[in-house]
């Protein structure tokens, strides 16, 4: 059976990072990260182009489900409630699979420090830290397995996850 494994957590948690390190290990693979769906300009988060963006992620998440020979599917993304995690596996609800679920946790100095790296190398716009932080609060109460990262490493995560699939 196909596993769709989520990585999700606030802005600047380290979930790209993450699958970059994952994904050698989970092959044969797909991954996508949420984000991509959003690239536009100018960036528009109104209700219908919401709506949009959950479509395209559902149709793309299938077509990985659905494609022979790939056996994970890692989808990464900020997935702050459990029900937009909840409308997109009901938008996925005929595909048959296992689904783990990680929450990427780093303590609020942590993730501040990260993020201000970013906002350093200019990959980031000043205002993240504070949308993350505001997102990093919904975590705890989501379910699924949660991890802090504040100490841990890309590696040191991927292995944690890599350990709790069974690999």
């Amino acid at each position: 059976m196909k596993r769709l494994i989520v990585v999700r957590g606030p802005m600047g948690a380290g979930k790209t990072t993450l699958c970059q390190v994952l994904l050698p290990y989970l092959q044969p693979a797909f991954w996508l990260d949420g984000d991509w769906c959003w690239k536009m300009e100018p960036f528009t988060a109104d209700e219908a182009m919401r709506e949009m963006v959950m479509k395209n992620i559902a149709f793309l998440l299938g077509q990985f489900l659905r494609a022979e020979g790939k056996d994970n599917v890692l989808f990464s993304w900020v997935l702050h409630k459990d029900a937009i995690l909840e409308d997109l596996l009901h938008r996925l609800s005929s595909f048959r699979f296992s689904l783990h679920v990680f929450n990427l946790e780093p303590g609020e100095k942590a993730l501040v420090e990260r993020l201000q790296g970013d906002i350093a190398r200019g990959a980031r716009e000043e205002d993240v830290v504070e949308r993350a932080l505001e997102r990093r609060r919904h975590y705890p109460g989501l379910q699924g397995e949660h991890l802090d990262t504040s100490q841990l490493t890309p590696e040191k995560t991927a292995r944690v996850i890599l350990e709790k699939l069974g690999e």
